[in-house]
C-alpha cells in the first residue's frame, strides 16, 4: 500500500504539473518602426512634456500587461520614468487614469529600419485591462539630457487598426492649454498576454493515462479490505 500511495503521489505530481496555465509574454501592440523624426518626451524638476499614443484591445477576454516601452532618443543620464494607462482622453482631456506609477528602466540599443535607438522599457507590470480603446505614456525623469520618442509611419506594427490614427497626445506640464492633439504615431509598445490564452487547467493526456488505471487499482484494493 506505501508503494502504491508512493505510485499515486508520482502520478498527482505529473497531473498537476501539466496543467500549468500558458506563460509566454508577447508583443500585445506596436506602433510601429520609428521613421527618423522624434518628438521630446522628458520630465525634469518643475515641468516637461509627456506624450501619448493611442492602442485598441480588440481580444474578448482582455489583455494582462507586464511591461510597457517606447523607442527614441536619450541623451544623458536617467534611472527611472513616470508612465500610466488611460482611458477616454481628448483634446484639452487627460482622460481617466487606469494604471500609474513611477519604476526603475531599462534602456537597450535595437537596429530598427531607419537606424539605431534607446528601447526604454518598465517591466513587472500587472495591469489587466478589459476591451476598449487606450492611451499609454512612458517618460524618463531627467536630471540632465532628454529623452524624445520616434515618429512612426506603422513599419512593422502590432494590432495597428484602428489604433495607428494619430490620436496622440502632447502634454505639455508647464502649458495653459494641457493635453494637445497630435496628428502623429509614436513607436510605443507593450508587451503582455492574452487573457484568453491563460487556459483553465487541462491535465496531461500521458498524465491521465497512468492516473485513471491507478484509481481502478484502489477501488480493487478497497473493495478486497471490506468484503
Amino acid at each position: 500500500m506505501r508503494r502504491l500511495a508512493w505510485m499515486l503521489g508520482v502520478v498527482l505530481a505529473l497531473w498537476v504539473g501539466g496543467a500549468q496555465p500558458a506563460s509566454a509574454q508577447t508583443t500585445l501592440w506596436y506602433g510601429g518602426d520609428p521613421q527618423g523624426l522624434n518628438t521630446y518626451n522628458s520630465l525634469y524638476s518643475g515641468g516637461g512634456t509627456r506624450i501619448f499614443d493611442d492602442f485598441t484591445v480588440n481580444d474578448s477576454g482582455g489583455w494582462r500587461i507586464s511591461s510597457l516601452w517606447n523607442h527614441g532618443l536619450a541623451f544623458g543620464d536617467f534611472t527611472h520614468a513616470e508612465w500610466s494607462i488611460r482611458t477616454g482622453m481628448s483634446a484639452g482631456n487627460g482622460g481617466t487614469i487606469v494604471a500609474e506609477g513611477v519604476r526603475p528602466v531599462a534602456v537597450s540599443s535595437v537596429s530598427l529600419g531607419t537606424g539605431t535607438f534607446a528601447k526604454v522599457q518598465v517591466s513587472d507590470l500587472d495591469i489587466v485591462l478589459a476591451p476598449g480603446t487606450y492611451w499609454m505614456h512612458l517618460t524618463p525623469l531627467v536630471s540632465s539630457g532628454a529623452h524624445y520618442v520616434g515618429e512612426t509611419f506603422g513599419a512593422n506594427g502590432i494590432n495597428l487598426s484602428p489604433a495607428n490614427n494619430g490620436n496622440a497626445f502632447e502634454d505639455i506640464t508647464t502649458s495653459e492649454t494641457r493635453y494637445g492633439a497630435k496628428d502623429t504615431n509614436y513607436s510605443m509598445g507593450l508587451t503582455g498576454l492574452r487573457l484568453d490564452d491563460e487556459t483553465s487547467a487541462v491535465p496531461e493526456p500521458g498524465a491521465l493515462v497512468l492516473f485513471l488505471p491507478a484509481l481502478g487499482v484502489v477501488a480493487v484494493l478497497k473493495r478486497r479490505r471490506t468484503g
